[in-house]
């Protein structure tokens, strides 16, 4: 399966395999994969605050969106991976889109996640009703 991932230009493993354990890259992040018979399970590098809020805040969004649930976070060599499962069932446009998500969560966790959320102001339909 990995070389679905490969042939659509969105994982280079044929470099050296990285001293702390990293199988190769995914667009721009290390990444590391575990194949099965069902399909693969792909995990990126995340740079993840110091803040402590983080952990709970990310495992918040990974279980309250139906598309963080085949996610999950590990914490391995002091570095924080997400990984996603794809199926081998799922056409190469599904494979895309998961990716993209992955990669996206993966930036949100990073950069947006403990960001603090804009005020609204009321909608004035509210008021009249």
């Amino acid at each position: 399966m990995i070389e679905r991932f490969e042939a659509l230009g969105y994982i280079e493993s044929s470099i050296e395999t990285i001293n702390d354990g990293w199988s190769g890259v995914c667009v721009t992040r290390k990444a590391m994969w575990l194949e099965t018979e069902t399909g693969l399970s792909l995990g990126v590098e995340i740079t993840a605050p110091s803040d402590t809020r983080w952990l709970n805040q990310a495992t918040l969004v990974l279980a309250a969106c139906q598309e963080g649930w085949d996610c999950c976070l590990e914490y391995r060599n002091s570095q924080w991976v997400l990984w996603k499962y794809y199926s081998i069932h799922a056409d190469d446009n599904d494979v895309i889109e998961n990716l993209k998500l992955q990669l996206a969560l993966a930036y949100y966790f990073e950069h947006e996640l403990l960001q603090p959320i804009k005020k609204q102001k009321p909608r004035l339909w509210r008021g009249k009703l």
